[in-house]
């Protein structure tokens, strides 16, 4: 057999197994790194390595990428088929199989359906061996990448091929072999190229004995694979495995009607394929019987030829398995053969019945896995035309989402586009309505005052002239009129009192700015300004602005505070109606930005503004 894995990471310097076992337990050490060591345990008993790779799967199952949990249960499974604990590889490969078409990696894909094709060709399951080998090939060749690993699958994908004699879809897999060979160029790919074309030259003779010229084209690429094997310098197990089978059928060869008089090489071949088998599966010793039986046979050694073929016989049956027709049929015919020879005509019909009745099976298994075959095919085509369909509907559907997504979006834009525009028109009347509302109010206050002042004038004019009158009627010693008179005189000069406090009232709520601002300096104030604003790349800018700022404007701010405006307000007053940045007048003052809106926030309260009025606005319309 030939293992599967090849790493990226170069080993680690382990050579037994506490060592290993030390390494991949301690959680300190990078899991990738442990996992990878995994490749590299050839030198551990099975066992060992199991128990090996049984402590990173509770790490590996959580592991983001699962791809490494997928791979390790099938390293685990194809491990316990060697072991041949053939119930718990099961699990184990069932537990892999459940990330098939979960993960997108296609060399792991791959690993695990030829591990599985391994297994299932080990429990005498060809028929789903096969189908394995073909969906690890399936997924190699998607890659597009020449690997060595993927001659061994064309070689055990023909294997399967082989037991079905069908010749087409071998032709196929061999005309692969033929190219993929010379791109390896290693000896591996060679020796299951002869050894397969062989094997394609034995069954068409097996199907048609009359044409013995296949035998001499199937001896042709066996001394082929000899040759190559006797090159290589150090054969390891799995190179020995593959050609101890090129001998065996080289031995078979010999017993062949044309190679009749070198019949005595039969068992010249056969020990040297037994040699080099080692632990040889049940196929290899059915054969190796099979060969016995017929070359005793043919030394009419009749005894011995019937209990190696019922070795033969009892090395397939083990198998528990129907799928072996072919060597069924081989058996039968050599027993038929051996029957008919001794004169045993009865056991001769009824082991012929058997040959017949095993091909007939191997022909209608033939059929079956062809029809079955198709009608795989028909499904994956049918699911796939499905699968398209389904995609360009949820293709189309997810543009008509993301369109109405977008017409939804852009209603909610306009939307708060128009609810911003209305509130930032209310919060603009409003301002504009308050101003008005001052301005009317100040006229207001400006006409009482002038109809006070008119009113105070005639009380003057009427006090001169009783006066006059006064001193006249004392002068005419008219007392009683001078005593009413001068009762009179106090309650006009009541009434001009109580005017005059009227009056004075109207004259401090415009006056007594002036006379806060006198105290304070208006020019001083002024001048501060400009010294500042002077400092500035566009000073000539904005010192225009505030010579456009005049008195009546710190006036009316003022008034409008009741007499709240210290002069360092006035100043912010006066950089907020000209247009200037926070930031700039942050500079200016050298204070910090949140300071500059707290004085906002003070000054809208001292002017009686709302939280949402336009402190810049009011200001600028009031210059």
């Amino acid at each position: 057999m030939f293992l599967f894995f090849t790493f990226s990471l170069a080993s680690q310097d382990l050579s037994n197994f506490e060592e290993v076992m030390e390494f991949v337990s301690n959680k300190d050490n990078d899991f990738i790194k442990r996992y990878h060591t995994t490749g590299y345990l050839e030198f551990l008993p099975l066992d060992e390595q199991i128990e090996v790779q049984k402590v990173l799967l509770p790490e590996a199952r959580v592991y983001p990428q699962k791809d490494v949990i997928t791979k390790l249960y099938s390293g685990i499974s194809i491990l316990h088929v060697w072991s041949m604990q053939y119930e718990e590889a099961k699990i184990y490969l069932d537990s892999a199989m459940t990330y098939d078409g979960k993960i997108d990696n296609k060399a792991v894909l791959a690993v695990l359906h030829y591990n599985a094709g391994l297994y299932y060709l080990t429990v005498s399951d060809p028929s789903r061996a096969h189908n394995h080998y073909y969906r690890a090939v399936r997924y190699l060749e998607e890659r597009g990448i020449p690997t060595p690993v993927m001659i061994i699958l064309y070689a055990d994908l023909a294997r399967a091929y082989i037991e079905r004699r069908d010749t087409a879809n071998l032709d196929a897999i061999i005309d692969k072999m033929r190219v993929l060979a010379p791109a390896m160029g290693d000896d591996d790919s060679y020796l299951l190229l002869y050894g397969t074309v062989a094997r394609r030259y034995q069954i068409v003779h097996d199907m048609d004995r009359s044409k013995v010229s296949y035998l001499d084209s199937m001896s042709v690429y066996i001394d082929k694979s000899i040759q190559r094997f006797k090159s290589i310098d150090t054969p390891y197990p799995g190179q020995n495995f593959q050609i101890s089978y090129d001998y065996l059928f080289k031995a078979q060869i010999f017993l062949s009607e044309p190679m009749r008089p070198a019949i005595d090489s039969t068992l010249f071949y056969l020990d040297l394929a037994i040699s080099l088998s080692q632990d040889s599966d049940n196929i290899f010793k059915s054969t190796e019987d099979l060969i016995l039986g017929t070359y005793y046979r043919h030394k009419k050694d009749f005894v011995s030829s019937e209990l190696a073929l019922k070795k033969s016989l009892l090395c397939i049956e083990n198998m528990k398995d129907t799928g072996y027709h072919s060597y069924y049929a081989a058996i039968y015919d050599a027993f038929s053969n051996l029957y008919a020879d001794q004169g045993f005509y009865k056991k001769a019909f009824d082991a012929e019945s058997k040959h017949h009745d095993n091909n007939k099976k191997l022909m209608d298994r033939h059929v079956y896995e062809v029809m079955m075959e198709l009608q795989t095919q028909y499904e994956v085509e049918k699911k796939e035309s499905e699968i398209s369909r389904l995609t360009e509907i949820n293709s189309f559907e997810a543009k008509i989402r993301k369109m109405y997504i977008g017409i939804i979006v852009l209603i909610l834009v306009v939307l708060l586009f128009i609810v911003w525009y209305f509130r930032s028109r209310r919060k603009s009347d409003a301002a504009r309505l308050q101003i008005i509302n001052l301005k009317k109010d100040e006229a207001e206050l400006l006409a009482n005052l002038e109809a006070e002042r008119a009113v105070n004038a005639e009380l003057e004019k009427y006090e001169a002239l009783m006066d006059v009158h006064f001193k006249d009627l004392q002068l005419e010693g008219k007392t009683r009129e001078v005593e009413a008179f001068v009762k009179e005189k106090k309650d006009l000069d009541a009434q001009i009192a109580s005017y005059s406090e009227r009056l004075n009232k109207y004259e401090d709520a415009l006056s007594s700015v002036r006379n806060k601002l006198d105290k304070q300096s208006v020019e001083s104030i002024f001048l501060e300004v400009k010294a500042l604003i002077s400092k500035t790349t566009n000073s000539d800018l904005y010192i225009q602005k505030v010579n456009n700022v005049g008195e009546n404007f710190l006036v009316f701010l003022e008034s409008k505070s009741g007499g709240k405006m210290s002069a360092l307000y006035l100043k912010y007053c006066i950089f907020f109606a000209i247009g200037m940045e926070t930031k700039q007048i942050a500079e200016y003052l050298c204070v910090e930005l949140k300071t500059i809106h707290m004085v906002r926030y003070r000054l809208k309260q001292k002017l009686g503004l709302g939280k949402d009025a336009d402190l810049d606005f009011f200001l600028q319309e009031c210059i």
